[in-house]
């Protein structure tokens, strides 16, 4: 089934962070795309009054090697990345916990992450490798939810003949970074 985790986290603590300082009303995501090697992030879109310069901001962090713009709007930008080989905190811990990115989303500063973890012990095991590595934790903390499943059982008729609901299986949790 697995765990969905949202979590907050600085942009000096994931990425882009020199960009996000600059262009702070920039939207950037990092695209969904199926990883078939181990590079990070490949493609790049950009939601900015001046998409240009968050292009040129981009080409300019530390951890990039280069940029080439796949696409263009008005307002918008795709760009492929190529990142340098330095490990990410962040994207370690969580590939060591088990987990995944499904989505990544900078506003205000601020990195938006999707996480998908086999189980709530796969969640903590994340949680608590922060810790352990001294890597940055989620700096507003993290909900986790179970997403719905076929297997979430019906309401059952009550003597009335009409329909309860049953209290839902799916949990969720509230915890705090440090």
């Amino acid at each position: 089934m697995g765990v969905h985790a949202a979590v907050t986290v600085r942009a000096r603590e994931f990425a882009l962070a020199r960009t996000l300082a600059v262009a702070p009303s920039a939207r950037v995501t990092l695209e969904p795309v199926v990883p078939f090697g181990a590079g990070f992030a490949p493609a790049v879109r950009i939601r900015a009054d001046d998409p240009d310069l968050v292009t040129d901001l981009v080409a300019a962090e530390a951890d990039v090697r280069a940029v080439e713009p796949i696409d263009r709007g008005d307002d918008e930008a795709l760009l492929g990345v190529e990142w340098d080989d330095r490990p990410r905190p962040i994207p370690a811990t969580v590939t060591d916990a088990g987990g995944q990115c499904t989505e990544a989303v900078a506003v205000d500063g601020s990195w938006h992450l999707g996480l998908r973890f086999p189980t709530h012990d796969h969640v903590a095991a994340w949680y608590g490798d922060c810790r352990d590595r001294g890597s940055p934790s989620p700096s507003s903390g993290f909900a986790t939810t179970r997403p719905p499943t076929s297997a979430t059982p019906a309401p059952s008729p009550t003597p009335s003949g009409r329909r309860s609901r049953r209290p839902s299986r799916r949990g969720s949790s509230r915890c705090r970074g440090r």
